[in-house]
């Protein structure tokens, strides 16, 4: 499945209204969740597909594949007869009682530790998962990637990871009992999990560590780069004072026309929750991805055919038994242009 990514105004130029009545849901699978987990999600989806959109009935549905690709998703719709595909992709993980979680948008300037505007959309984030939970505590961590001196990139993450704390602390009001910031710099090169490492061709797969070493060895600047990047980064962990399984992660949902390889919506969010709060963040997603278009009401055939062929049936039992019985009497009304 190689999927076309156009801007929206150009896809809606192309579509008056979406036929989404013959629709997948497919979960592809990043190693992290249970099979009761996993299907826990697709059931959320399609419920909260089947709600928004009046008599659609979801045909087909995929989990626990081992795919973890749309490439491989879209090898095994071809073989369904569906048109739409709601393809739900995530890095989620979780662990009793802790979770961790990589902030994309906590990004900073060049050598510098101020907060930025993008910044603070996460923040926020973390905010209200403090807010909601107060017997949580958590850590903010801080990476650099392994460029520089060793010495100054663990004081600069150090002084980020600060930066992100005092904004908690002093714009949020949170207590700074709760918060850590540690400020890694190169010395936690990170592990790529099997979502992630489907997006690079050069990552060989989940559980390959993004060391110097390896990034050194790539084979292009630009494969280099690509994996400094992903070295750069946030990462919170939650702990909580109580048995409870918390989840972290993005989660990313895309819609596609599998007849012309399109994808026609993409939506993804950070995720810091309970597993019965994923419903909500699933409903979120579908509802972001199908308000960007008009579709169709879902109709039902069967409840159009089935009166001439009940009628029809009694109709031809009839002519049967008045073969052998001459005084059974009329036979029952027909409308008139029942069964022609």
């Amino acid at each position: 499945l190689t999927a076309l990514i156009l801007s929206l105004s150009t896809l809606k130029a192309q579509y008056d209204e979406l036929d989404l009545c013959r629709t997948a849901v497919y979960l592809l699978d990043n190693g992290n969740l249970s099979e009761s987990v996993s299907k826990t999600l697709v059931k959320s989806l399609e419920n909260v597909i089947e709600d928004e959109v009046k008599r659609l009935k979801v045909k087909e549905r995929f989990y626990n594949t081992g795919c973890n690709s749309e490439d491989c998703a879209g090898k095994e719709l071809d073989k369904t007869k569906v048109n739409f595909a709601f393809i739900l992709n995530s890095d989620l993980s979780v662990t009793p009682g802790r979770g961790e979680i990589v902030l994309t948008n906590i990004l900073y300037d060049f050598n510098d530790d101020k907060i930025t505007s993008q910044a603070e959309l996460d923040l926020l984030y973390l905010t209200g998962l403090l807010d909601k939970y107060p017997h949580i505590t958590i850590e903010l961590g801080s990476h650099t990637d392994s460029r520089g001196n060793p010495v100054y990139n663990t004081e600069l993450s150090q002084r980020r990871a600060n930066s992100a704390k005092n904004w908690l602390v002093n714009r949020a009001g949170i207590d700074e009992s709760r918060i850590t910031a540690i400020g890694y710099g190169m010395n936690k090169p990170k592990t790529v999990n099997t979502r992630l490492a489907a997006n690079y061709d050069f990552i060989p797969g989940g559980g390959t560590q993004l060391t110097k070493e390896f990034i050194e060895s790539l084979a292009t600047q630009a494969q280099q780069e690509a994996a400094h990047q992903l070295n750069r980064r946030y990462e919170v962990t939650v702990l909580s004072s109580k048995a409870e399984r918390f989840f972290g992660g993005a989660m990313d949902m895309m819609l596609m026309d599998l007849n012309y390889k399109l994808v026609l919506s993409e939506h993804t969010y950070t995720f810091i929750g309970l597993e019965n709060e994923l419903e909500d963040q699933v409903a979120i997603l579908v509802n972001d991805v199908i308000s960007e278009w008009n579709y169709k009401e879902c109709g039902s055939a069967f409840g159009f055919w089935i009166i001439p062929i009940v009628l029809g049936g009694g109709y031809a039992a009839y002519e049967n038994l008045k073969e052998g019985t001459e005084e059974i009497g009329a036979p029952p009304a027909l409308p008139i242009d029942c069964c022609k």
